[in-house]
C-alpha cells in the first residue's frame, strides 16, 4: 500500500497486511478509481467529524 501510495518507497517497507488488503481489493473487482473514492469520502468524512 504504501508504495501505491509513495511510489518512491523501498517496496521492502510493504506491510504484508496492507499488501493483502490491496490484492483482496483487486481481486474483488474494485477499480483504482473506486478506491480512490473511497480515501477521498474518509478523508472528507474524518474532516468533518474534527
Amino acid at each position: 500500500m504504501k508504495t501505491l501510495l509513495e511510489p518512491d518507497a523501498p517496496a521492502d517497507d510493504l506491510d504484508p497486511e496492507w499488501l493483502e488488503l490491496a490484492k483482496e481489493a483487486m481481486a474483488s473487482g474494485i477499480s483504482k478509481e473506486e478506491f480512490r473514492e473511497f480515501l477521498e469520502y474518509q478523508k472528507w468524512r474524518h474532516q468533518r467529524e474534527e
